[in-house]
């Protein structure tokens, strides 16, 4: 516990050494505050130009779900960021033998993170979302935007060898969520071309308002983070 704190504790300065990544954290209240604001502002002077009855009002669960990915892919880049620097300064290979051990290392530079970004999606929800979600759905979705962080996380470290290519690898980590949009465009059995991707599940979950599609998320989540968790080990540490 003493090793895992103290770990915690150097991933904070680290942090706050970096004035760029620090300021990442604000970023999903802003968004999710944006999106409250503008896309009804939007929404109104479309549907007066078109004289349509709805022309963004059908996709507002897009939005709610980019907001339940936002604090927990945000705070990943911020994890992942802080990783490959210490990768480059030989600093990963220490720390995997002290007492903080290999599994530590991944709590505290990965989980932890995602855990506090998906704590984070909670109230951003409840408080910013289009579509008002049930109450007791907010933290499925909450729980399953932190499990697609989580793995957005670990693609980057996973197959980046340095800094340099782990930011450039950032924006391609972000095709996980792709499966966020696809019951929205697609119907029928193609839209189960995504099945694989947790994402893909997620917005099962918001469609349906039924709990039981947690379940592949996690088991789907679950075996992506094994094998990205195992090439982690073996490339970083």
């Amino acid at each position: 516990m003493t090793a895992a704190v103290a770990s915690l504790r150097g991933f904070w300065a680290a942090l706050r050494s970096d004035l760029m990544l620090f300021w990442v954290l604000p970023v999903p209240l802003l968004a999710a505050a944006a999106l409250r604001l503008l896309l009804p502002l939007a929404e109104g002077w479309l549907t007066a130009y078109f004289q349509a009855g709805a022309v963004l009002a059908p996709y507002y669960l897009i939005s709610d779900l980019l907001v339940a990915v936002v604090a927990p892919v945000l705070l990943a880049y911020v994890s992942v960021m802080v990783v490959l620097e210490e990768r480059d300064d030989g600093l990963t290979r220490y720390l995997a033998v002290t007492p903080l051990g290999r599994g530590g290392y991944l709590l505290t530079r990965v989980f932890v993170p995602v855990l506090l970004g998906a704590a984070y999606t909670v109230p951003l929800l409840a408080c910013l979302s289009l579509t008002r979600p049930a109450p007791w759905l907010i933290l499925p979705l909450a729980l399953s935007g932190g499990l697609s962080g989580a793995i957005s996380a670990l693609l980057v470290p996973a197959f980046a060898g340095n800094k340099v290519e782990g930011m450039a690898l950032v924006k391609l980590s972000t095709l996980a969520l792709t499966g966020l949009f696809l019951p929205f465009f697609l119907d029928g059995p193609l839209q189960y071309a995504a099945a694989f991707l947790p994402s893909f599940w997620m917005a099962r979950l918001a469609l349906d308002g039924q709990v039981f599609w947690l379940l592949p998320t996690v088991l789907t989540g679950l075996g992506w983070l094994w094998l990205l968790c195992r090439r982690f080990a073996r490339k970083l540490i």
